[in-house]
This record gives C-alpha cells, structure tokens and sequence, in this order.
C-alpha cells in the first residue's frame, strides 16, 4: 500500500511567462500563509513552490481525508480571498491510480473553481 500523502496543487497565474514583482511577492506571502496554517491545523505540511512558465504551483501534501468534501479547502480559499486572489486561483488534487499498463498514473480532479470542466496543467 502506498503511504505517500496526496498533492494537493494551488495554482496561481503569471503574467510575462515568470511573473511580475507583485505576482512574487502575493505568491510568497500565500505560501507563508499556507505553510504556517496547515502546520497549526494539522492538514499536513508545505512542500514547496513550482514554478512554471505562466504559472506558479504552490504544493501541499495533506493528511488522507476520507472523501472530498473533508479537504482543507475552504480555508485554502478563504486565504486566496483574503489576498485578492480567489477568482484567479486553480485548487487541485493529485490522484494516482494504475494505467491500463499496470503502470502508475496521475491525473488531477479541480475542486476550485467549481465547475471547472477543462484539464488541469501543472505548466
């Protein structure tokens, strides 16, 4: 069985492929947001930034939840809508499963915004 803890991805957009001065600094100050609130809630740990052309992937891995609707994201949400950057944000979690080869798969389910039908792209 696999223990490794699920990813959960919030994605932010950059502006001139890398971003601008204030898209950095909004990042950084959402990942110290996030660092220091999953750690006092005990939804898991802050991994990291990923950074890619256009967007900024911001990585969580959380705690197994039993189903979606027990995700920490709300309080993902109320941080972005506290920094002004709810409505440009993507919120998605990793699922891994066996390809049709036996082989490991991964694909990412949206759960912000809701409704999104398009793919997820980490960048």
């Amino acid at each position: 069985m696999n223990s490794a803890k699920p990813r959960l991805i919030v994605q932010l957009p950059l502006s001139n492929g890398w971003g601008t001065e204030a898209e950095i600094a909004a990042r950084d100050e959402l990942a110290t947001a996030l660092r220091d609130g999953f750690h006092a809630h005990g939804y898991g740990r802050f991994r990291g930034i990923e950074d890619g052309v256009g967007k900024a992937n911001l990585v969580l891995s959380i705690r197994p939840f039993d189903d979606l609707d027990a995700l920490p994201e709300e309080y993902i949400r109320a941080e972005l809508r506290a920094r002004g950057l709810l409505d440009k944000a993507m919120i998605a979690i990793e699922a891994k499963s066996s390809g049709t080869d036996g082989g490991p798969q991964t694909r990412y389910i949206v759960l912000w915004p809701e409704g999104h039908t398009g793919e997820f792209d980490l960048g």
